[in-house]
């Protein structure tokens, strides 16, 4: 909306990251799309199309960051309070949503999505990215797919890093790690 009212605003973002997309992995709403974009794919196509440097974190990376009840629970034994109550509550419900279930393919969990986007902005170590043209089907079938060119990019026709690795071992125990500092800080 913001670039529809004032045209190029976009560019004058310090950064634009999106959590959203689905390249290598299934949807999380369709077969091929995922949430985020599927919503509104025509102003996906128009931040994707707004600059070259946008920073992409897919469920491709976030099917696998799984938050288990052991983690919730070693956070509440770092120590009892309202937040960590909460950690363990919550993490109780989504573990038994069945929705939760088919995204963790059986495994007693549910997905920390967001997680993986703060850990671009405070650990980037734990995230690998490549440069690709982002692409977002508008029309049919398959409105609010994600594509992305595996062959050859030409650095030109790039417009975003697309993340495609992460250390979920480690992104995961500094999200453990960060929730026990909070808790120890209430």
């Amino acid at each position: 909306m913001a670039e529809k009212k004032s045209p190029g605003i976009l560019k004058n973002a310090k950064e634009i990251i999106v959590m959203g997309g689905a390249f290598h992995t299934y949807g999380n709403v369709t077969p091929h799309a995922e949430f985020n974009i599927v919503f509104d794919p025509e102003s996906a196509e128009t931040v994707f199309s707004s600059r070259s440097d946008i920073v992409v974190i897919p469920l491709d990376v976030t099917h696998r960051l799984i938050f288990t009840p052991a983690m919730a629970s070693q956070i509440q034994q770092a120590k009892r309070s309202v937040i960590s109550d909460f950690i363990v509550s919550l993490c109780n419900f989504m573990t038994q949503t069945a929705m939760a279930y088919r995204e963790t393919k059986g495994i007693p969990g549910f997905l920390v999505h967001d997680a993986a986007t703060i850990a671009y902005l405070c650990y980037p170590e734990t995230l690998q990215f490549r440069r690709a043209e982002v692409e977002i089907e508008t029309q049919g079938k398959t409105r609010g797919r994600t594509l992305i060119d595996d062959r050859h990019v030409a650095k030109s026709s790039a417009n975003a890093w697309v993340a495609i690795e992460v250390d979920a071992i480690e992104m995961l125990a500094i999200l453990i790690e960060d929730l026990k500092l909070l808790v120890n800080q209430l």
